[in-house]
């Protein structure tokens, strides 16, 4: 697992790092302005937030990977599912009919979500 840093997650670190050192060295002069410190804090929490959102959803994305390559080992080993991906048809097609042997009847009721999802504007 890398824990290198995106450029935009660099970028959003040394914010919200930037932040909290701004917020720090005002703390003092703004005590005698509420207002001030309570924008201060409200946007260094959004920020911290926002921080921890894109390290959650990195670690989401690191579990699927790991997940889709053990899901791949355990299903290559099936000789029917080797020679689904093998075979000489189109991706969308494998790809159908290995959810059908994944999912069983499961698999449609995803198509169907899949086909009545709104597209993005």
């Amino acid at each position: 697992m890398s824990t290198t840093l995106t450029p935009n997650e660099l970028t959003l670190h040394r914010l919200v790092q930037q932040m909290g050192d701004h917020l720090l060295k005002n703390l003092f002069g703004s005590l005698a302005e509420p207002e001030s410190l309570n924008l201060m804090v409200r946007a260094y929490t959004q920020l911290y937030a926002t921080e921890l959102r894109a390290e959650s959803l990195k670690l989401d994305r690191v579990r699927l990977e790991w997940e889709t390559g053990r899901q791949f080992l355990k299903y290559y080993q099936n000789q029917k599912a080797r020679d689904l991906a093998e075979a000489d048809l189109d991706h969308s097609v494998k790809i159908d009919q290995l959810g059908q042997m994944i999912f069983g009847d499961l698999w449609n009721g995803i198509e169907e979500a899949a086909d009545n999802r709104p597209l993005p504007p």
